[in-house]
């Protein structure tokens, strides 16, 4: 879970639907930086667990997609990955028509609604000069949509998700 999501909503959104689960089979974790729902991923994957929700935006989603598809097979046969909208804009979650409501959670912890994708990887250089792999499910940008999401990401979403990165 990304405590920053949806400029702190998605936080707010979370410890409400903790409440409503109540306890049960399932334990959260709190990114705590950038590229933190990677390595958050691949300890669940090696502590045994075999479903990943991602609750944040479509960067905590990418995150932990590519966390989980970096993992060796034999850690991830048989797991699930799901996610539950609590973003600024979850593109991913829009497109699987996932909405952020305790009933969509409740079915995303029971898998009751889960379904195949394609996944795609790209290999590329960081700024920095060096090399990257990174996984994904919904989309790969670079050049002017690529800068536009590093520069929303720096200065925050104060407006949203669509008005930020339009401005």
């Amino acid at each position: 879970m990304n405590p920053a999501a949806g400029n702190g909503r998605g936080r707010a959104r979370w410890e409400s639907a903790a409440r409503l689960l109540g306890p049960g089979d399932w334990q959260a974790r709190w990114t705590e930086r950038a590229g933190h729902g990677r390595a958050l991923a691949r300890v669940a994957l090696e502590q045994g667990f075999s479903a990943l929700i991602a609750v944040g935006g479509d960067g905590t989603a990418g995150e932990i997609v590519d966390g989980f598809l970096a993992a060796p097979e034999r850690l991830r046969a048989g797991a699930v990955l799901g996610t539950w909208p609590s973003g600024s804009g979850c593109d991913l979650a829009r497109h699987l028509r996932l909405r952020p409501d305790i009933k969509t959670l409740q079915a995303l912890l029971a898998r009751s609604s889960m379904r195949r994708l394609d996944a795609g990887v790209v290999e590329c250089r960081e700024p920095g000069g060096g090399a990257v792999r990174r996984h994904f499910l919904n989309v790969a940008s670079f050049g002017v949509a690529g800068e536009v999401a590093l520069r929303a990401q720096a200065k925050g979403k104060p407006f949203g998700g669509t008005l930020s990165y339009l401005l």
